[in-house]
């Protein structure tokens, strides 16, 4: 009777942990039932966009089916959708839309991939911008070394684009690319438009007096954004105080190369997590 009661109690303190114990295969159809909910769910939500497009009859209404499916939960199926409208040739409302939809797909490779496609490309500045945003709301850390060629953008609309979408992105390894814009800026007097020496500003324009408004116009409009992105990169990664001018950030980005590369090296493991 004590082997009985020894051996029941045994059984009941086994009976939690063993329920606790995992099963790969019911894990295994578990994800795979989820994995078809959200692909019927996805289905759906495409069906219906396409039935109200195949109804539009406006621009604004073919904008209002991609804002709709936007509100859908992200899906490969979804994206694909959105980049085939991003790369058609509706008129750009339609196509801005896409590309607006397209910000819920965080480091979706394929969205990142038609977005900077797009951003890159000489068409309508607003569907450029909007591609710009986009991007810099999903990218991995590691891409953001493709907004760079941005910044000499003649557009100080579309450089400011790419240098928000960089501080949206919050990777250090731009705090260096950002510095040196700073230090272009900074080189600019704007009493003449002047360059005082040192390499050529991008976005600089024709020579002579217009040449130079539009050097000083890029310094005005460049300048605060881009102290402030180099400031939110570097106080948000607890590195130091705000830094003032180029003098300084050259200084501390010396000084802090071992942090630098540490926190880089983080940064790439993340991008590579699921």
């Amino acid at each position: 009777m004590v082997i009985s009661r020894v051996a029941l109690i045994a059984a009941l303190l086994f009976l939690p942990a063993a329920s606790l114990q995992q099963d790969p295969k019911a894990d295994k159809e578990k994800a795979r039932q989820e994995q078809k909910k959200k692909e019927e769910e996805a289905k759906a939500a495409l069906k219906a966009y396409r039935e109200e497009r195949a109804k539009a009859k406006e621009t604004d209404d073919h904008v209002r089916a991609i804002e709709s499916l936007s509100q859908s939960t992200p899906h490969p199926l979804i994206r694909t959708e959105l980049i085939a409208v991003l790369n058609s040739s509706s008129p750009d409302p339609i196509r801005t839309a896409a590309a607006e939809a397209l910000k819920k797909f965080k480091k979706d490779a394929a969205a990142c991939d038609a977005l900077i496609r797009h951003a890159k490309a000489r068409q309508n500045e607003d569907l450029r911008r909007r591609c710009i945003r986009s991007f810099g709301a999903i990218a991995p850390f590691g891409r953001s070394v493709e907004l760079q060629p941005l910044f000499n953008e003649e557009s100080t609309a579309l450089a400011r684009e790419a240098v928000e979408a960089v501080e949206a992105i919050g990777s250090v390894r731009m705090l260096r690319p950002l510095v040196d814009l700073l230090g272009e800026l900074e080189r600019i007097r704007e009493d003449t438009g002047r360059d005082p020496g040192g390499p050529p500003v991008p976005g600089g324009g024709q020579k002579g007096e217009s040449g130079n408004e539009q050097r000083v116009q890029r310094k005005k409009e460049l300048l605060d954004p881009t102290k402030t992105a180099i400031n939110t990169l570097w106080t948000g990664h607890a590195l130091g105080k705000a830094l003032k001018d180029t003098t300084e950030a050259n200084a501390a980005l010396t000084a802090s190369r071992s942090q630098l590369k540490k926190i880089q090296e983080d940064e790439d493991a993340k991008d590579k997590a699921p």
